[in-house]
């Protein structure tokens, strides 16, 4: 039986499966919805992926895609990925012969971001690219447009970070993006799918960085509150301060003893690509074993390119972990 699958992800770890329709007699389609980030001030990943229903490692998520279409485990595969340097999930790791076509909020080192505050539940509502290309769906005709389409589409509406395409390309120009969420056409939808000549990039002035929405949303809180309710605020922002500057200080400490003081503008400067995977993910690993719980923190993860950079530069694994040991 032929399957067509979409996921939208947003991280981890909620994640929930539904059936979507059958167009054209083409075979199930499953809509496997992943969620993520604790803390209510991440609300908005869980926000994105209940309107999608109307720290993975990015080299063992490609060795399972190649297994499960050796395995016939999937018919086509379509990837809605909601994080901050989301490319580096799929650039150069995801094959274009495996039937898995991939869209990325941003590229491999850049932040997504965050937009829709809402000052009633004193949270931010959505991510960029996310609702760009929810919005998309449920004003097209979805029927006639392809994914490459709303891709391209998405892409010119997000002014925030730069979203990205990989794998096989030629789903994006040969599926329709009812064929992978469902074949609704409303009344209300337009008959064809407007021109990209005529899309426009969406302005969202209250958008901020991933690992900065969570002192944005306090510094929000602070100006809205009574008398009463500023002290509290005022010392979590001083709590989340302190928290930041451990981490801050956590990776310079373990760059400085792994590479020396004078390779520290080399470290925290510079963005090296990823391609030595057995030393990055083991001390990774490690970090979020003695230091702190990195798949919590925004703030820590976007950091993690200094270890990129240690493991790039040729520093032994063994090195690179005893230097954490040490930090930690």
């Amino acid at each position: 039986m032929k399957m067509l699958v979409v996921l939208a992800l947003a991280l981890i770890p909620l994640a929930f499966a539904a059936p979507a329709s059958k167009p054209n007699d083409m075979g199930v389609s499953w809509a496997v919805l992943v969620a993520g980030s604790n803390g209510y001030y991440n609300y908005r990943h869980q926000a994105d992926i209940c309107h999608a229903y109307q720290i993975l490692h990015a080299k063992p998520l490609n060795n399972a895609l190649e297994s499960m279409f050796k395995n016939k485990q999937y018919g086509k595969l379509v990837f809605y990925v909601e994080a901050c340097e989301s490319g580096s999930m799929f650039a150069k790791l995801l094959p274009n012969n495996i039937s898995v076509f991939a869209t990325t909020a941003s590229n491999p080192t850049e932040s997504s971001y965050a937009c829709y505050w809402d000052a009633k539940r004193n949270t931010y509502l959505g991510d960029v690219y996310s609702v760009e290309w929810m919005e998309d769906s449920d004003a097209e005709d979805i029927t006639k447009e392809t994914l490459q389409q709303q891709f391209l589409i998405v892409q010119k509406k997000t002014n925030t970070s730069h979203v990205e395409e990989y794998g096989d390309l030629s789903i994006g120009q040969t599926f329709f993006v009812g064929q992978f969420q469902g074949n609704q056409s409303f009344s209300e939808r337009p008959s064809g799918v407007q021109e990209l000549r005529d899309v426009q990039p969406v302005i969202h002035e209250d958008a901020f960085r991933s690992e900065d929405v969570r002192m944005a949303t306090l510094y929000r809180k602070l100006a809205s509150a009574q008398d009463g309710e500023r002290q509290k605020i005022i010392d979590d922002i001083g709590k989340l301060t302190r928290q930041q500057e451990r981490v801050l200080n956590t990776f310079t400490r373990i760059a400085t003893v792994a590479a020396g003081s004078k390779q520290l503008n080399s470290v925290f400067e510079t963005r090296r690509e990823l391609t030595n995977f057995n030393c990055y993910e083991p001390v990774v690993d490690v970090i979020h074993q003695r230091c702190f719980s990195v798949t919590q923190s925004d703030y820590a993860l976007r950091h993690l390119y200094t270890m990129v950079n240690l493991c790039e530069m040729g520093i032994p694994v063994e090195s690179i972990v005893s230097a954490i040991n040490e930090a930690c």
